[in-house]
C-alpha cells in the first residue's frame, strides 16, 4: 500500500494491487498512461518534470494520479490540503518538496482560465476532499521535511 500503483477508477485513487479485475467491470479505469493527450503530457506530469519531482520513478504515477484526483475535487488546494490528499504515497527519493511544488504549480496554471473570468467550479474543504477521494475520514496529517 505504497500508493505507486494508483489508478483513478470512477475518478477516485484506488491501489491497483489490492484490486481484482472483476472489482473493476463496468466501471472507469485510468491510468497513468491515460493522462497524456497528443504526445503531450498532462499539466500534472510537465509540472512534475519541470520541478525534478521524479528522481528514481518508482512513486510518480501514483503521486501525479493523487493530484489529479486531489485537483479535480479541489482546484485550490492549499499546501495542507495537498499533504493529506498525498497521505499513503511513499517516496524515498526526493523528499515531498519538489512533489508539492509541483503540485501547486499545476494547480495554479490549471485555475488560469478560471482567473480570466471563466467561470469557477465550487470546491470543497481538505476534509472534503480527502473524504471523497479516499472514501473515509480523513487521517491526521504527517509534517514531511
Amino acid at each position: 500500500e505504497c500508493g505507486s500503483c494508483y489508478v483513478l477508477v470512477d475518478g477516485k485513487p484506488m491501489n491497483s494491487c489490492m484490486m481484482l479485475a472483476p472489482q473493476v467491470q463496468d466501471r472507469e479505469v485510468v491510468t497513468i498512461e491515460g493522462f497524456a493527450h497528443n504526445q503531450k503530457l498532462d499539466v500534472i506530469q510537465q509540472k512534475f518534470v519541470e520541478c525534478g519531482a521524479v528522481q528514481c520513478g518508482y512513486c510518480t504515477p501514483g503521486l501525479i494520479v493523487a493530484a489529479k484526483a486531489l485537483l479535480a475535487v479541489n482546484p485550490h488546494p492549499t499546501r495542507e490540503e495537498f499533504l493529506v490528499g498525498m497521505e499513503g504515497n511513499i517516496c524515498r527519493c526526493t523528499g515531498y518538496n519538489k512533489i508539492l511544488r509541483a503540485c501547486e504549480l499545476a494547480a495554479d496554471e490549471l485555475s488560469l482560465p478560471r482567473r480570466r473570468g471563466l467561470p469557477t467550479p465550487t470546491g470543497s474543504s481538505a476534509a472534503a476532499s480527502s473524504k471523497v477521494l479516499r472514501g473515509q475520514e480523513a487521517a491526521p496529517t504527517k509534517e514531511f521535511k
